[in-house]
């Protein structure tokens, strides 16, 4: 049985935390900081979680690493959240006791942007429609 990584395993390896907050600042200062913006385009992966910042062993340990699916509070778009592991009739509080409540990051992230992708879809069709009808 494969183990299960959670965030705390990760801050326990200090170098590794320290990238992972390299890469978080990056991405919050990308628009103010030309570093950060040229790390950023230096990557190789669509999560970023690559080099300059991890080593290939990083990168797949960041990304395997398990996380309690988020909450509709904390990421609203998970509200329409639809792994194998949940139901859509199932309420999305967290069971802490249970391993199906689990997502890797990368899930996490890639169900984030996907979500956060199509809600610029709609709101640009919506304007368009808007505009034609007005």
């Amino acid at each position: 049985m494969e183990e299960q990584r959670e965030i705390a395993a990760l801050q326990m390896n200090k170098d590794l935390w320290y990238k992972i907050h390299v890469l978080l600042y990056d991405l919050c200062n990308i628009a103010t900081d030309r570093a950060a913006e040229s790390r950023t385009l230096a990557t190789t992966d669509e999560l970023y979680i690559s080099a300059p910042y991890f080593t290939p062993e990083e990168a797949t340990l960041i990304k395997t690493t398990n996380i309690l699916t988020p909450s509709l509070h904390e990421m609203p778009e998970f509200e329409a959240l639809d792994y194998e592991e949940l139901t859509s009739e199932e309420p999305l509080t967290v069971d802490r006791e249970s391993s199906s409540r689990f997502v890797t990051i990368e899930q996490a992230i890639k169900y984030s942007k996907q979500r956060w992708i199509e809600q610029e879809k709609g709101g640009k069709k919506g304007k368009r429609q808007g505009r034609s009808s007005a």
